[in-house]
């Protein structure tokens, strides 16, 4: 009789890190999360459905965490451009186009109301993570951007709009650029009115 083979705790979080790195990667080539299976994730990293399943209870949980990292990762991204030799409605603008809009990252093609559907499916305790998680980005941007809690609504709105915007297939490709750019515009535009120490920035 062969022995179970034993994994270390090292190759569990590389195989953990490999099946969100190809769930991302899935995202930007299937255009959104609709069309996602388990079996895409399993075939893409070339681990068995039990494999996957031993480290996430659920296509969801796993696309959550593919959205949490993602969110860190944006987070981290901004910091780095804020601290570029640029006036502050470039920033955005670059933030916007390089890292929100970005043709892998994952933001350009999820909505909000993809993001519901996901917490919807999954157990209440993943909606509280989400607002713990969301309320530090919430700080942070606070910090980053000197702006008050109700601008920062704002602007999470704006960036809604833009995501809706992105996501939608029935409308050119030109309609959708042009779109983009003056939401982009108007977003940057509006960090820059509501800064209260731009020269601090």
């Amino acid at each position: 009789m062969v022995p179970p083979k034993i994994v270390s705790e090292y190759e569990r979080i590389q195989t953990r890190q490999a099946i969100i790195a190809h769930t991302k990667k899935l995202i930007s080539f299937k255009r959104g999360i609709k069309k996602i299976t388990v079996d895409d994730i399993i075939q893409s990293v070339g681990i068995g459905k039990g494999s996957f399943y031993s480290y996430f209870p659920s296509k969801e949980a796993c696309i959550y965490e593919v959205i949490e990292q993602a969110y860190e990762t944006d987070l981290t991204q901004f910091k780095v451009i804020m601290d570029e030799e640029l006036s502050l409605k470039e920033k955005i603008e670059k933030f916007l186009w390089d890292v929100f809009l970005a043709e892998d990252g994952i933001d350009r093609y999820m909505s909000a109301n993809d993001f519901e559907m996901i917490l919807r499916k999954l157990p209440p305790e993943y909606s509280v993570r989400d607002e713990s998680a969301t309320e530090a980005v919430i700080m942070g941007m606070m910090e980053l951007l000197d702006l008050e809690r109700i601008q920062l609504e704002s602007l999470a709105a704006f960036l809604d709009c833009i995501s809706f915007v992105a996501t939608q297939t029935g409308i050119s490709k030109e309609a959708k650029d042009e779109t983009l750019g003056v939401l982009v515009q108007t977003v940057a535009e509006y960090v820059e009115k509501n800064i209260k120490n731009e020269g601090e920035i």
